[in-house]
């Protein structure tokens, strides 16, 4: 049985608000080969990869995944993103975090052999959903 037989509403962010839950089927994505970049240009199969986050990093060094340590180029981050919640355990407010903001892009000259599915150091970060990304290349021309 899914955990979610019977339910009709979730909890969605703060501020009380709900959101209705409804079974759909299930989708599958169609496998894509990318045959272009912005601005119309061919794709290079052969360039170097990149990650681009599609959710906000938690970093213990800012804006620099640990797990891409020896292999980072550079890095395209906005300011930080300041991270909060609310404790329900100690009824108050979690203490801030900063994060590097979903968009934020590391130029690779390889990717490292043991790259993990989420780019956030911490095993709970990545659990929660923070640091994932999509890959792509980039080249110097």
């Amino acid at each position: 049985p899914s955990p979610l037989t019977g339910v009709t509403t979730l909890a969605f962010g703060g501020e009380g608000r709900r959101v209705a839950v409804r079974a759909t089927d299930p989708f599958e994505w169609d496998a894509v080969e990318p045959s272009s970049v912005a601005g119309g240009h061919p794709a290079s199969t052969s360039g170097k990869p990149f990650l681009l986050l599609t959710t906000p990093g938690m970093f213990a060094r800012p804006s620099r995944p640990a797990c891409l340590d020896g292999k980072l180029v550079a890095a395209a981050v906005p300011a930080a993103l300041a991270v909060s919640g609310w404790d329900l355990a100690r009824g108050g407010p979690k203490p801030n975090r900063f994060a590097a903001a979903a968009g934020s892009v590391f130029f690779l000259d390889q990717l490292p052999e043991d790259l993990p599915p989420s780019l956030s150091d911490d095993l709970f970060d990545r659990q929660q959903g923070w640091g994932c990304y999509v890959k792509g290349t980039w080249t110097d021309e």
